[in-house]
């Protein structure tokens, strides 16, 4: 649960005449929750860490071309290892903003930033042992793409540096809209050392 040259990409961005491109056919202003449960490699451990979260999330549109987004996450791990299981539980938040624009008809392309905040409760062995603040700054590159009337498709690569580690996350999802107003999505993201999958539910507002 996840800019340097993001001030130069939105400046880049915003500076593209709207009537070069067809008007975007997506909704940017929405509220969803998603469930997802994954698994990550830990360096020096021969178990992985596994867990399941939730997350919900608030995006508005608030210019022709620009959102802006917030969103809570929660959930749970634990890895086992030389007779021994440590628990993490995790509560955060993330606030940030994105650009987009038509490429044509049915394809928009996004750039955007994230700063999230959050906390981390360690137990071993079922005993508090300590907590901890991480934070992280993400800057996302993605396109959504209209596979048919009904059926949305996304992808994202998800640039996140928290202290001195850098990630890059890549997902996969797509979105099945019941109506206009509602879809239900899934999704699957990976990185070098673990994946995960989720579900999810989305109205547009």
């Amino acid at each position: 649960m996840k800019s340097k040259n993001f001030k130069c990409l939105l400046v880049g961005l915003t500076s593209i005449s709207s009537s070069v491109v067809a008007e975007s056919r997506f909704d940017y202003t929405f509220v969803s929750a998603s469930y997802s449960v994954f698994s990550e490699e830990i360096d020096g451990i021969s178990e992985d860490l596994e867990g399941d979260g939730v997350e919900f999330d608030l995006m508005l549109n608030v210019a022709p071309n620009f959102s802006v987004m917030v969103g809570y996450a929660t959930g749970q791990a634990d890895v086992s290892g030389n007779g021994n299981t440590l628990d993490a539980e995790v509560d955060g938040f993330y606030f940030g903003g994105a650009v987009h624009m038509p490429v044509n008809e049915r394809t928009d392309f996004f750039v955007g930033y994230q700063r999230r905040e959050s906390t981390v409760d360690f137990e071993l062995n079922g005993q508090f042992i300590t907590s901890e603040d991480s934070d992280s700054d993400s800057v996302l590159l993605g396109v959504r793409a209209w596979a048919s009337n009904q059926l949305e498709v996304r992808g994202i690569i998800d640039r996140t540096k928290a202290d001195e580690d850098n990630d890059t996350d890549i997902s996969l999802s797509g979105s099945f809209y019941v109506d206009t107003l509602f879809s239900i999505d899934g999704g699957y993201s990976f990185d070098s050392d673990g994946d995960s999958i989720g579900f999810g539910i989305t109205k547009y507002l």
